[in-house]
């Protein structure tokens, strides 16, 4: 099922070691295939940050590309040549002396470096700057990075319809908003088609992702810019795309920013390893790497069990499924021969780098309750979703109101006509 093209036809170097991947591979997923499962360390207590949600949505993969900080290395394609430098540890991200701060954490509380030396100014001034090297914040961008980021063209927008989000739903919401005399304008950083290529509940489309691609480029009403959306003031919607900021002024606002999956709360969950549901399939699927030698499923629902399979299809040696329900039908997990655990709870997973094994409480909640460890190198969370909804609510405040309309998982509506329908209907509404 992988689509990815022949290794090696991209080569990128990592803090100057060279490594090579396909075309098409994000950064985190080349990085990935070549056994680089350490992005970097979180700033305070410099515990391992690693691949973990897979559509940008969670600030674990972010580093260094080409001088530019803050990069998101699972959604930003990798590109030959590319110079990457991962975040933070001291010598290197992988051993990290600093890593001694996470066993001092009760001396570092929440909020500590704010008050330290508060009055004392330049004190505090030292002692900041001195935080800010044990982070690993690393090395402002050089003065050419700076200007190669800089935007250099300013152009003006003004279509009757803006759609944020170039997924399958703000596609579809394009396609039934478009006629010979509205003009459409939809924005996505990649086109890359969103979580429409992982869905696991398959009820967004009937055709796929790229064919509708196809369709909408193929219009003359609708207009596709490659950017983000960066916020929005009085009916003003600064695009940045590359080094050309679109000023765009809509009539109507489509939000198809699509949803988030929502991570479980246990021991250690932020380690190298953890991974979301949608991000393992487009890790394994889409860009063809390996989760690990052995590979467990967490879940409390149906989707984790398809999830499961379609790992164990891809060559995922998935060694155990467990499921925090009392019970289930698991016909077809049994077919492809998944040991499923019922009514257990993921209470931590192991290991100093990355995941070694996860444990487990195994029936009822007890004041003692009986834990079990399975041996795991990949633990996948397949949990509960929730709208994308921010940028929706930024601007409900944000000065000069404008109709909107939210669709796809921003909007809770699945099915392309149960879009169309919506987005008629809006249109009408505003005429």
């Amino acid at each position: 099922m992988s689509t990815q093209n022949t290794k090696g036809a991209v080569k990128i170097y990592v803090n100057g070691r060279k490594i090579e991947g396909a075309n098409g591979d994000s950064i985190a997923g080349m990085l990935h295939k070549n056994r680089i499962d350490i992005l970097g360390r979180s700033e305070k207590y410099h515990r391992p940050r690693g691949y973990h949600c897979g559509f940008g949505a969670c600030g674990s993969c972010e580093l260094n590309c080409n001088g530019q900080p803050g990069t998101v290395s699972c959604i930003t394609p990798a590109r030959d040549g590319d110079r990457v430098e991962l975040k933070g540890g001291f010598p290197s991200v992988r051993f990290d002396l600093l890593r001694a701060a996470d066993a001092f954490k009760v001396l570092l509380p929440a909020g500590f470096q704010f008050k330290l030396f508060a009055k004392q100014p330049k004190l505090a001034a030292l002692a900041a700057r001195f935080m800010g090297v044990l982070a690993g914040r690393g090395r402002m961008p050089s003065r050419e990075e700076q200007e190669r980021a800089m935007v250099k063209r300013v152009e003006q927008l003004e279509p009757d319809v803006l759609v944020i989000g170039g997924g399958m739903a703000g596609l579809q919401a394009a396609l039934a908003a478009v006629d010979a005399t509205r003009q459409v304008l939809v924005v996505d950083p990649d086109f890359a088609g969103g979580r429409s290529r992982v869905d696991t509940e398959n009820t967004s489309a009937v055709r796929t992702f790229e064919s509708t691609l196809d369709e909408v480029r193929s219009l003359a009403g609708v207009s596709l810019v490659e950017g983000t959306v960066i916020g929005a003031l009085e009916g003003v919607f600064p695009v940045i795309s590359g080094s050309t900021r679109f000023e765009v002024r809509p009539k109507r606002v489509i939000i198809a920013t699509g949803f988030y999956e929502v991570p479980w709360r246990f021991a250690n969950n932020d380690r190298p390893g953890v991974l979301l549901g949608d991000g393992a399939l487009k890790l394994a699927e889409i860009e063809g790497a390996s989760l690990g030698r052995r590979v467990v499923v967490a879940t409390d629902r149906d989707r984790g069990h398809e999830v499961a399979e379609r790992l164990q299809a891809v060559g995922g040696n998935v060694v155990g499924v467990i499921d925090r329900r009392d019970e289930g039908d698991c016909t077809s997990i049994a077919e492809h021969g998944l040991p499923v655990l019922w009514n257990c709870e993921v209470t931590s997973v192991t290991g100093l780098r990355r995941v070694r094994a996860v444990r487990f409480t195994v029936g009822e909640q007890r004041r003692r309750p009986r834990i079990e460890t399975l041996k795991a190198d990949a633990l996948v969370v397949v949990g509960r979703r929730r709208p994308a909804e921010e940028f929706g609510l930024y601007l409900d405040h944000s000065g000069k109101r404008l109709p909107v309309l939210k669709v796809g998982g921003a909007g809770q509506l699945v099915t392309e006509a149960d879009i169309a329908e919506q987005v008629q209907h809006f249109l009408k509404e505003q005429q």
